[in-house]
């Protein structure tokens, strides 16, 4: 099972669903965020993205890292918004991956 997947399992069992609507109130997160899909939109060339999946895998490793502390420690609330946070670095990933796959 994905990580995500997992967490949101594991959170819906302790009564916290995430939801496909859920918000990050993080503001500089979701610029980071932005800055991304920008990069993604206005990419011309191949290695522009690749450089950002490299740092957004990283992003994502530390949040799945975050999330099995808070998890393992019964830190509910902070663990679903640590969730929120990967389901948004997923998106990223799905989009750069897409954007590859679109000019090959």
């Amino acid at each position: 099972m994905r990580p995500l997947s997992r967490a949101e399992y594991i959170l819906e069992r302790h009564h916290l669903p995430v939801s496909e609507t859920e918000q990050v109130n993080d503001v500089e997160f979701m610029g980071k965020i932005m800055e991304a899909r920008e990069t993604i939109e206005d990419a011309t060339e191949k290695r522009e993205v690749e450089l950002l999946i490299e740092q957004n895998a990283d992003d994502i490793k530390g949040t799945v890292k975050e999330l099995e502390m808070l998890i393992g420690s019964g830190q509910w609330e902070e663990a679903k918004s640590a969730a929120v946070r990967l389901r948004y670095l997923e998106g990223i990933e799905r989009a750069a991956k897409k954007w590859i796959d679109n000019i090959m």
